[in-house]
């Protein structure tokens, strides 16, 4: 169930309940699709690595989902023409990790050091407000719905294999 922590997380609750209630109002259907973080080609913090951005000690680190952009696009089109009228689904590869495994994990297949860590008292000093919104909010993702009602099978079921595809998609993978 949504437990929005932040001002940006509840508005999007906010704008799921104004829908249903105008679908509701108008006799129509709608479908939700709440995204995890996308990511895939050109779409990898490479460069905050490259800097040596810091992130968050991985003991404080908040638990994100994510979604790589081949799979949301084909996960939108099998939603339009197969969802069921009226649902949520939760759209993630389904395993949820760490902020700071997200990044640790593109250093190593980038083969570059892993950024340096701060803690949540010192990253509230160092980043900026729309980084740290981020960061307040720490969610595991279900989506056991999705793959059962979609029948949606994922190209990147996980983090390293999406990154990894990224990557040799960027030409940025070194063997």
């Amino acid at each position: 169930p949504p437990h929005p922590q932040t001002a940006r997380a509840k508005l999007r609750l906010d704008a799921e309940k104004y829908l249903r209630q105008w679908a509701e109002e108008y006799a129509v259907e709608y479908l939700i699709l709440r995204v995890a973080g996308i990511y895939g080609p050109g779409r990898l913090p490479v460069e905050n690595i490259k800097q040596k951005a810091p992130i968050l000690l991985p003991e404080e680190a908040p638990f994100s989902n994510r979604i790589h952009a081949d799979d949301l696009a084909r996960i939108c089109v099998k939603a339009a023409t197969a969802g069921k009228p009226n649902t949520v689904y939760n759209v993630s590869d389904g395993n949820p990790g760490t902020v700071t495994d997200y990044y640790n994990t593109l250093a190593d297949l980038l083969r570059l050091e892993r950024p340096p860590t701060l803690s949540m008292a010192e990253a509230e000093q160092a980043m900026s407000p729309i980084r740290l919104s981020f960061l307040r909010e720490s969610r595991r993702v279900e989506n056991s719905k999705l793959i059962r009602e979609l029948a949606v099978e994922l190209r990147h079921p996980n983090l390293e294999s999406g990154i990894r595809a990224s990557l040799e998609e960027m030409g940025l993978l070194s063997d």
